[in-house]
């Protein structure tokens, strides 16, 4: 019994980081309204650094392991990948439809994360990878001729390097992930992202707006405080999981931001675009149905 409402709670907790993942379009399309591509990014990072610095004094002193000099060098090309994928997102949210950007987003982090699988810890292409990259080529190929997006295909352009700096971002992480615990990570990859992107936004005069009640600071405070939370519940769920049902649940996501889209900007995608987006989800569940080592990789899934 007690092993049931174990698999019950972690099943809840990673629908719940699901829900709060779709979550992420809704955010950066109501921070748009007044932040730049670069303050948004700066503005969220240093809130998410400051929230999990707070969490780390109060609870996870004893957690922390000095980053070894290396390993620093390693990140600065992993903080790079999340600040090319968050403004990215970001930049192609404010032009097309939710649901849309999510479906690219996935499909870039598949062919991305296979490359640098394949590139950077000898990860063989075999022949159900070729099949998922069939599903995601032809998902893409749909999603940029279909009528929806003609004419706006720059932006689906964008949003395919912002999934594919996620995928490097993702599979990068392997490279430390199992030495440094979460929260630390999550503090080192906010803080990088907020020194990286401070000079941008000085030199091109990305100005952040006056702090206020308004709905972009609601936002983005939500967003940051999201961020933080998502991460935990994906990690419980990751840790309590089998591999195989948690892969089912995460593409999920796409069909929460579609709904989040609906909901609250009455976004309502086209026959070809759900057609994409069945293939590319089918393509993440042949690429990943059978692997079991998805934890400790999935759960860093979300730098923007």
């Amino acid at each position: 019994m007690l092993g049931s409402n174990v698999h019950d709670r972690a099943a809840s907790s990673l629908l719940a980081a699901v829900s709060l993942f779709g979550m992420y379009g809704v955010y950066n399309r109501f921070v748009g309204l007044e932040f730049g591509v670069f303050s948004q990014f700066f503005t969220r990072s240093l809130l998410v650094a400051i929230l999990v610095a707070i969490i780390f004094f109060l609870y996870k002193r004893s957690d922390w392991i000095a980053v070894n000099r290396k390993h620093f060098l390693l990140m600065i090309p992993w903080g790079l990948a999340g600040v090319v994928t968050g403004c990215m997102q970001f930049t192609a949210i404010q032009h097309l439809p939710i649901g849309t950007v999510i479906m690219v987003h996935y499909a870039g982090t598949i062919i991305s994360g296979y490359v640098v699988g394949w590139f950077f810890f000898s990860e063989m292409i075999n022949l159900k990878k070729t099949y998922a990259l069939l599903c995601v080529g032809t998902g893409l190929s749909i999603i940029y001729f279909t009528s929806q997006t003609i004419g706006l295909n720059w932006f689906v352009t964008i949003g395919l390097i912002g999934g594919l700096a996620n995928g490097f971002w993702t599979s990068y992480s392997k490279r430390f992930s199992t030495i440094y615990s979460v929260v630390q990570l999550l503090f080192i990859d906010a803080l990088m992202k907020t020194l990286l992107v401070f000079p941008i936004v000085v030199i091109i005069g990305d100005a952040i707006p006056r702090i206020s009640g308004s709905v972009p600071w609601i936002a983005i405070l939500a967003f940051a405080c999201t961020q933080i939370l998502a991460v935990q519940f994906a990690i419980y769920g990751f840790k309590h999981l089998e591999a195989q049902v948690a892969t089912i649940i995460l593409p999920l996501e796409v069909v929460l931001a579609s709904i989040y889209g609906y909901f609250f900007f009455g976004e309502v995608l086209p026959l070809s675009i759900l057609t994409a987006g069945v293939l590319i989800i089918l393509g993440f569940w042949v690429s990943h149905l059978s692997n079991t080592n998805v934890y400790g990789i999935r759960f860093l899934r979300r730098p923007w």
